[in-house]
């Protein structure tokens, strides 16, 4: 893992030379046309080819293999998901999944190649009738993507429930 961090901070400091004048760092930005590889690098390191999402050395076997046996479009997905904002109705948008986190007033579908996983957050699901709307549309959805893989993705669908806040400890407010 160290020797793909080490060849992405390469590409980083031959593709991306700072500005003028600037301290030499790796947080400046990729070209736009190495985007796409910084993107997937990135998911590959946290996901479950390399990361450590998967407990067991078996289950990381099985993923790897089943990746290098999918098809194109489902490796894809396997490496860098794909996220899709639920907009009313059976309207989704595509947006990158960098970019969103899990907002109350939201409902995500998160299609990882192997699984799908869907998130009705808490505000979308205080309405009965919204709720369930968003469910059908979110499962409908997810069904339309998977058709063809093989083996057919779930849809998990999560809803956000409201936690209640935790007194605060006393020994906290002592300064």
């Amino acid at each position: 893992m160290q020797r793909i961090e080490a060849r992405i901070a390469d590409v980083a400091e031959v593709f991306s030379p700072p500005l003028d004048g600037a301290e030499p760092t790796l947080l400046h930005d990729f070209p736009e046309e190495l985007a796409g590889f910084a993107e997937a690098m990135y998911h590959l390191l946290r996901g479950p080819m390399l990361g450590r999402l998967l407990g067991h050395e078996d289950e990381r076997a099985v993923a790897r293999a089943h990746f290098l046996t999918a098809g194109a479009d489902t490796a894809a997905c396997m490496l860098v998901p794909q996220l899709y904002v639920w907009r009313g109705l059976d309207s989704f948008e595509q947006v990158p999944p960098a970019d969103l986190a899990l907002q109350a007033t939201d409902a995500l579908l998160l299609d990882h190649g192997t699984a799908m996983f869907a998130w009705i957050g808490r505000d979308v699901a205080a309405d009965n009738t919204t709720a369930a709307a968003a469910r059908a549309s979110l499962v409908t959805f997810g069904e339309t993507l998977a058709r063809g893989r093989f083996p057919v993705p779930q849809v998990k669908v999560f809803n956000q429930v409201n936690i209640p806040k935790l007194q605060p400890n006393p020994l906290d407010l002592i300064t």
